[in-house]
């Protein structure tokens, strides 16, 4: 009987080293059928920057473009920042991180450009205490026209295109008219910012969670100009879904919430931009499902034009590689 178990407890042993030595060659055989991609340059300028500086690190880390993607990725700022730009390089080459395959840093917007697969467009010029904001356009027109041209001639056909910098929907719009070769539907701008600033006040008039306002669309630059549009929005109430139109009884708030409110912040949430910034990107190069098919995101679209030519801001989504935009 004590021999039995001793031949049943040998065969348990072989069995298992068996499974174990198969296990191990079949990872062994998938590791080697395993083929890396192709690096994506991802351009980012304004790189020596707050938000640059926080973004670097999370595309270099895979937050981005995803934990199998390897990046290069190229700095661009300005020849006062040179010192700091260098010092961001030092860092991200000191942090060794496994998907990142290059870092090119420099001032010379050419350079910056070459074989740009992704271009975020942090960098542009701010608005000073006492500028008008037509002072600001003229000044980010010469900064756009230049690496609108750059990309146009050294960037990848295919490249896509973020705007970051305010007023991004004309930064967008310059960059276009200098790129013209990039398809249009490459080029999209941040807007989510005050599209959330628009949620917050709906929510709060309509005492409401933010996270039951649906179909909110912004139309028009960072501005006194800027138009919250309402004619899509739903709201979910205890009786229901129903229109924001219907749920606002005040005539005034219902032509478009305060807009003097939306145009009169000050402070810039950071946080919030640089983790849009990475959902944008992480988006329009991997679909993800969402619960209701149109409400994913809001950019800015050149697909979607308003009379004044500026990219305007739809709710978007991507299917089979295009993007898609409309209500629910």
């Amino acid at each position: 009987m004590e021999q039995e178990y001793i031949i049943l407890l040998q065969k348990i042993l072989v069995v298992l080293f068996s499974v174990t030595l198969f296990w191990k060659i079949i990872k062994h055989i998938c590791g080697l059928l395993v083929i890396e991609k192709e690096p994506v340059t991802v351009l980012v300028t304004g790189a020596a920057g707050q938000i640059g500086y926080a973004l670097l690190p999370m595309i270099a880390r895979g937050v981005m473009l995803g934990p199998d993607q390897p990046v290069i990725i190229h700095m661009l700022d300005i020849e006062p920042a040179a010192e700091a730009l260098n010092g961001v390089k030092m860092e991200l080459i000191d942090a060794a991180f496994p998907l990142l395959k290059d870092v090119v840093a420099t001032t010379d917007v050419v350079e910056a450009c070459q074989g740009v697969n992704i271009a975020v467009m942090v960098g542009g010029f701010p608005r000073k205490e006492g500028m008008k904001r037509k002072d600001v356009m003229s000044k980010n027109v010469s900064i756009y026209k230049a690496q609108a041209s750059a990309l146009e001639q050294h960037a990848a056909p295919d490249c896509k295109v973020l705007v970051v910098a305010n007023p991004a929907n004309t930064n967008a719009l310059i960059l276009k008219e200098f790129a013209p070769s990039i398809p249009e539907k490459n080029i999209t701008c941040l807007t989510r910012l005050d599209h959330n600033r628009a949620l917050g006040q709906i929510s709060e008039k309509l005492n409401v969670h933010v996270s039951d306002v649906w179909n909110v669309i912004i139309w028009g630059n960072h501005s006194s100009t800027q138009y919250p549009d309402i004619n899509h929005a739903t709201v979910k109430t205890t009786n229901g879904e129903k229109s924001v139109r219907d749920a606002i009884a005040n005539d005034n708030c219902r032509e478009g919430p305060p807009l003097s409110k939306l145009a009169s912040y000050r402070v810039h949430c950071q946080l919030q931009v640089l983790l849009v910034i990475i959902y944008v990107i992480g988006f329009l190069e991997h679909p993800r499902e969402h619960g209701c098919p149109w409400e994913c995101t809001l950019m800015g679209h050149m697909e979607f034009s308003l009379a004044l030519c500026t990219p305007s801001q739809l709710h978007v989504r991507k299917d089979n590689g295009q993007l898609l935009m409309g209500s629910r």
